[in-house]
């Protein structure tokens, strides 16, 4: 019952996003304590999806630049941090995360460069 919530849930606030013309998920969650988000975004993507023990995050990086990943339960609880990625990929410990859907952040310098979603079973 609990991924089916979850998954409601998940599908509602996007939804009110929408009606409310803000498509940035800054809106749900901290603003990484920087000022303004970063103009420039890079792709990103997750595999597997599901995921089960790890998630893979791929991302533009060709100059192999620092960066942080952040993750966020739906309810805006950070639940994990990689500090220093310098690949254009970082794998993420996802088994001891509860199934349902998460929401990643990559940051250069402060801004959020890119998001997306990472399911886990």
């Amino acid at each position: 019952m609990k991924p089916i919530f979850t998954f409601f849930l998940f599908i509602t606030l996007l939804f009110v996003n929408d009606l409310l013309g803000n498509h940035s998920p800054s809106y749900f969650f901290p603003a990484a304590n920087v000022e303004n988000v970063s103009d420039v975004t890079y792709s990103s993507s997750v595999s597997p999806s599901p995921a089960h023990d790890f998630a893979t995050i791929k991302f533009h990086n060709p100059q192999q630049k620092e960066h942080q990943i952040e993750v966020f339960d739906l309810i805006g609880n950070k639940v994990q941090f990689l500090p220093k990625v310098y690949k254009n990929e970082a794998l993420v410990d996802v088994s001891n995360l509860d199934s349902g859907f998460y929401l990643y952040f990559i940051l250069h310098n402060n801004k959020r460069v890119s998001s997306g979603r990472i399911v886990v079973r």
